[in-house]
């Protein structure tokens, strides 16, 4: 198995035309697998119309591979707890604040809302040629560096909890859970990392050849 050649991969964004072809993406059919392709067919352009999100289309060839839907998001850094003390994020992102001096309780995030790949390019499946998961985070956070409009420190993502393990190969980790609050076993998993570390994470996975 080989990673899939980024010069041969094409990215549109999702528009009226495209529909016809987005019958025939599957990224599984699994219940969570399943709610990502009902995603995308019934749901991603209108909530990019009203400008809840923005779809990424990725072909190889002619062949739509998978896609990736992008909001802008926060990250919440300090919040007064029930009991009077700081919530905080994991360890990293403290030192972070304090590394750069931004007391803060919010930093910039980018949220990969929604993310499928067709089930004929996942490895886990036996695919020959894979990565394409990988390409599209990779895409996600150099869309977010990229923007000289705004800024952005880092990528976000509500995971399956299925996908977690996906994630966290790439440096995502898990949103503590609040005082008082608690998450179910089968619940979406707030999850983040510092888009310069991932960038080192994928960056194997950016072949060119």
């Amino acid at each position: 198995m080989t990673a899939i050649p980024l010069k041969y991969v094409k990215k549109f964004y999702l528009a009226d035309g495209h529909k016809t072809l987005l019958k025939n993406f599957s990224c599984g059919s699994k219940d969570w697998e399943e709610e990502l392709n009902i995603y995308l067919r019934e749901k991603a352009l209108s909530d990019q119309n009203i400008g809840l999100s923005k779809t990424h289309l990725f072909f190889y060839g002619d062949e739509l591979i998978g896609y990736v839907s992008l909001a802008n998001d926060s990250l919440q850094i300090y919040e007064k707890n029930k009991n009077g003390k700081d919530y905080k994020v994991p360890e990293e992102v403290a030192e972070w604040c304090k590394e750069h001096k931004k007391p803060y309780s919010t930093l910039p995030a980018s949220k990969v809302c929604r993310m499928g790949s067709s089930e004929k390019y996942q490895k886990r499946k036996g695919a020959k040629i894979y990565g394409v998961g990988p390409l599209m985070l990779a895409y996600s956070a150099l869309i977010a560096i990229d923007n000289q409009d705004s800024g952005c420190v880092f990528l976000t993502v509500d995971s399956y909890p299925e996908a977690r393990k996906f994630y966290e190969k790439f440096g995502f980790k898990e949103v503590p859970v609040k005082d008082g609050q608690e998450r179910k076993e089968d619940d979406n998993i707030p999850m983040f990392v510092l888009i310069k570390d991932f960038i080192k994470k994928v960056r194997p996975y950016l072949n060119t050849d």
